[in-house]
């Protein structure tokens, strides 16, 4: 579940840096930008089941999907990347 929403935050930040912000960015750095914060962070998750007491193996389950969240945010900044390095995107 994790690839296909983090693929889903990366278009979906990308569309709303181009079409919304008001910097005048092109496509390709707005779906940089986008591919740079889809990736969610678990610290507060984590800190809140340490706090609330809740089992370990919980715990491991949102760490290992924190991995994959960011492993998914960097192959989509690496098909962002590769795409302006041959001219898919400008």
């Amino acid at each position: 579940m994790a690839f296909p929403l983090v693929l889903a935050g990366t278009a979906l930040l990308g569309l709303v840096a181009y079409y919304i912000l008001p910097y005048g960015w092109s496509f390709s750095l707005s779906m940089t930008f986008g591919a740079i914060l889809s990736a969610t962070d678990p610290v507060a998750v984590s800190a809140l089941l340490n706090e609330v007491g809740a089992p370990p193996r919980l715990k491991m389950h949102i760490s290992g999907e924190s991995l994959l969240n960011d492993g998914s945010a960097m192959m989509s900044l690496g098909a962002v990347a590769i795409g302006l390095a041959f001219g898919f995107m400008l």
